[in-house]
């Protein structure tokens, strides 16, 4: 019997409020190829902006060795035992882990950082905003 590939933002699914396993399932077991009317793998203006991001913050790291200010500052007040301004750039590459006989979560990050102590954090950049609600 052939695996099932689940990706990081299927599991997303999971936690919605609407979540149907059986519809889960069947999209999973029966998937629909990338060319019929309804396929997207991101709205178009997310997904240029999730690409901006990354090159902004990859080019930044290259040149001077760090992450921009903003991020590492807004990283820092969440995870205040890292240092943002340390930290090196790690090729990320696509990965799979078995989670059952039939049922393998795959997927690729969008940044690793690297930091001088050894530690890596890993980075998939996501277009939100913080609320109150």
């Amino acid at each position: 019997m052939e695996s099932i590939r689940i990706t990081a933002r299927d599991l997303g699914q999971v936690l919605l409020d609407d979540f149907c396993e059986r519809c889960f399932w069947f999209t999973k077991k029966f998937p629909l190829n990338q060319k019929h009317p309804f396929f997207s793998p991101m709205p178009g203006i997310v997904g240029q902006a999730d690409s901006y991001i990354k090159r902004v913050v990859s080019s930044h790291l290259q040149q001077a060795g760090s992450l921009p200010l903003w991020l590492s500052e807004a990283l820092g007040r969440v995870f205040s035992a890292l240092d943002f301004h340390h930290v090196q750039s790690v090729k990320p590459n696509r990965w799979q882990f078995p989670l059952s006989n039939h049922c393998v979560l795959v997927g690729e990050p969008d940044a690793i950082w690297e930091f001088p102590d050894g530690r890596w954090f890993i980075a998939d950049y996501k277009m939100a905003s913080l609320s109150q609600t």
